[in-house]
């Protein structure tokens, strides 16, 4: 929780910084700086979004369950913000979804890319996360 907060912190930090330098309200993507933990970015919404790392785009905060979300700058979509391993790439992400659909009984046609949503399956992914991240 609180290298989430640290990374809140730090990129609303980043963002302010940017907006006034450009001269602009709007919040442009931010890269993550080294120090921070990496976040993967997880949509509530279907459609054609996807879990991503540190989108970076406009964060919202922590709610009252102290859950980070955010949103895509360009369509608006919430995201759940999570801490992941900074040793991640995107074939653990790729495990992760493969992990995630069995979980959830998915067929194997299923669009695995798919399966990631911040929506009740929250705590399969979460618990995932965590059995992965335990494994390597």
């Amino acid at each position: 929780m609180k290298n989430l907060e640290n990374y809140y912190k730090t990129i609303i930090s980043l963002q302010e910084a940017k907006k006034k330098e450009k001269g602009t309200p709007y919040i442009s993507r931010i890269e993550n700086p080294k120090e921070l933990c990496k976040t993967l970015w997880i949509p509530l919404f279907s459609g054609n979004r996807t879990a991503c790392f540190d989108l970076n785009h406009k964060l919202n905060g922590f709610n009252e369950n102290k859950e980070l979300w955010g949103e895509n700058g360009n369509c608006g979509t919430p995201y759940r913000i999570l801490e992941v391993p900074n040793s991640w790439d995107e074939k653990d992400i790729t495990k992760l979804e493969k992990i995630v659909a069995k979980k959830l009984n998915k067929n194997s046609d299923y669009p695995t890319d798919r399966v990631l949503k911040a929506d009740e399956r929250i705590s399969v992914i979460i618990e995932s996360i965590h059995k992965l991240s335990m494994s390597k």
